[in-house]
């Protein structure tokens, strides 16, 4: 799922981007992209991203200029520092289960969570890693504004979904870029070291030997 370093810092510094420039990463779609890559260059060494808020959305709700033209950059620099502890791997999410050492958090919908939705590709089975907890993604979201909920709306909605914001924790999805989303939330109200797990459903959901459960954990 995610590049390897080298290929990530060469992409990267076509962009024009080196290790001190301040990255402000926007999309249109709830945060669904915009995350994914602001934790990719979180996991790569960069800090200094940010997402805006709202991102096209807003920008043109405020009239503000919009540009059809490509940006020709000047090649930089960027040399990747990995941040192994920002990522989860299937053997690092076994080890979790197993141990229940951290709270496992699900951004998919509840139909895909619980199993109930129908999948086109066969190569694997429906259902959510057991004992996980299911908070979709797209409810982290101000429907009306397109923004991210409150802080206070956020911790509210995560100690409903009977989360322990005290303990570790670890997100997943269903190929890793959901998760991302979960992992920007808890990040804005304060939680800056949540590893996402990569892979997620699209490779715990294919593996022979790892339990999967469609109900609801009580």
């Amino acid at each position: 799922m995610l590049p390897k370093a080298e290929y990530f810092s060469n992409a990267v510094g076509k962009m024009g981007i080196c290790n001190n420039t301040l990255v402000l990463i926007y999309d249109n779609n709830h945060f669904f992209a915009a995350a994914r890559v602001w934790w990719m260059f979180r996991v790569f060494g960069h800090e200094r991203v940010h997402v805006v808020d709202r991102g096209l959305t807003r920008w043109k709700q405020l009239n503000y200029p919009i540009s059809s033209e490509r940006l020709i950059s000047v090649t930089k620099t960027f040399k990747a520092q990995y941040c192994s502890e920002l990522v989860f791997n299937l053997k690092k999410m076994k080890r979790v289960l197993k141990s229940k050492s951290r709270q496992i958090i699900d951004a998919r919908s509840p139909d895909s969570f619980l199993g109930q939705r129908q999948l086109i590709d066969t190569t694997f089975q429906s259902g959510h890693i057991p004992g996980s907890i299911n908070v979709p993604y797209a409810g982290l979201t101000d429907s009306t504004q397109s923004t991210l909920l409150s802080n206070n709306t956020l911790h509210s909605l995560f100690e409903q979904a009977h989360i322990n914001l005290s303990n570790p924790m670890v997100t997943t999805c269903g190929s890793g870029v959901s998760a991302a989303v979960l992992a920007l939330a808890l990040y804005q109200i304060g939680f800056k070291k949540i590893p996402v797990y990569d892979s997620s459903w699209a490779e715990w959901g294919r593996q022979t030997d790892t339990p999967k459960r469609t109900k609801n954990i009580t």
